[in-house]
């Protein structure tokens, strides 16, 4: 016959731990629902024109402000570029461009920022150095970028 060896305390210290873990997680689910919204409030206003109007600009960068305590990383980092080129503060937008991809170097999406950046301000980003890691990270995709930019620099000389 089975003998219980499990006290009430045990029990009850168990029963605690759980509750503890799926608060926890919970509250994990939570954080990371109000970062998306935040990132989804500040891409949309990027998407309608943010950086054009100071008003804007201010609110779009506090929900990136907020969006970046809650979970930093280059997806807001990435965002506040996109927002300082529309600014045209190429000075900013390099510098967070350059974080982004020396931080996630094998993050495609950092280097498509970088190429933004080239095509909008040629003298802000090392375009060949660009297109090579685009061309390293994704080679199906990279003869399109390249053409890109050669159409890009055509059309503007």
């Amino acid at each position: 016959m089975a003998t219980r060896t499990d006290s009430p305390t045990r029990t009850r210290a168990l029963r605690s731990a759980l509750a503890a873990i799926a608060v926890v997680t919970v509250a994990w689910f939570v954080v990371g629902a109000r970062q998306a919204h935040l990132v989804g409030a500040a891409t949309q206003q990027l998407d309608n024109g943010a950086g054009q109007h100071a008003g804007t600009s201010r609110h779009t960068e506090s929900l990136l402000s907020s969006a970046a305590f809650l979970s930093p990383g280059t997806d807001v980092t990435l965002l506040r570029a996109r927002l300082a080129m529309e600014q045209h503060d190429w000075t900013r937008a390099k510098r967070l461009v350059d974080d982004a991809t020396a931080s996630e170097p094998d993050n495609l999406a950092v280097w498509i920022s970088s190429l933004d950046l080239a095509v909008a301000h040629p003298s802000s980003a090392d375009v060949t150095r660009t297109l090579a890691r685009v061309r390293t990270l994704d080679p199906i995709d990279a003869p399109a970028a390249e053409a890109i930019v050669r159409t890009f620099r055509h059309g503007h000389r």
